[in-house]
Order: C-alpha cells, then structure tokens, then sequence
C-alpha cells in the first residue's frame, strides 16, 4: 500500500468550473509520473461531475459529512475510487455496507 495523495476541491460556487480546471492542469502538468495519481475529491458532487467530463481516467473520491445512502449512488455515477466518511458517523454496520461496493474507504477527523 503506502502514502498517497488526496487533492480535495473546496470550490465557490462562482469559481466552480475554473477551480476543477485548474487543479486538473496543475495535476497534469506537475505530478510525477513514477508517482500513483493523486486522488481529486470533494463534498461538492458537481464539481466532481465537471472533472470526470474533462478526464474520464482521474481518480475521484467522494467526501460524505453526513451518513445518507444516496451519496453511493453518486459515487457510482462518478466512478470514484474512493468513498470518504466522517469518523463520527461510521458505524461497523455501515463499514460492512461501504466495502460491497469495491470502493476505497477512507475515514477522516474533523478537529
């Protein structure tokens, strides 16, 4: 396994489409290639819509603050990789759940 790295989209809704442009330039233009693609995520469904129209072969990952099963429908439209939960809502139940759908799961800390 090993580190990697994990970009997340935090856009305004005015500068929406020239954030995910951006970071998928500097993505391309920067980012070793001996290094595993970093993964792009973010709350925003929409700004992850707009990078997996620009480039088909990103690695997208889906933030989730709050627990609701409709977000692993967009995680499955989106093709993401990943699936990244709020701690303080994961439940071994809800583990269980996440990992049919042969996503990375990732669980982070809100401090």
């Amino acid at each position: 396994c090993g580190l990697g790295a994990n970009i997340e989209l935090k856009p305004t809704f005015w500068q929406q489409r020239a954030l995910v442009d951006q970071v998928i330039k500097m993505v391309d233009a920067s980012w070793p290639m001996n290094l595993p693609a970093p993964i792009i995520s973010s709350f925003n469904v929409k700004s992850l819509a707009m990078a997996r129209l620009i480039d088909t072969r990103l690695r997208l990952g889906l933030l989730m603050h709050h627990w609701h099963p409709r977000y692993l429908t967009n995680a499955k439209r989106l093709n993401t990789v990943s699936i990244h939960v709020n701690q303080g809502v994961l439940t071994q139940a809800r583990v269980a759940y996440l990992k049919q759908f042969k996503r990375h799961l990732m669980s982070y800390t809100v401090n």
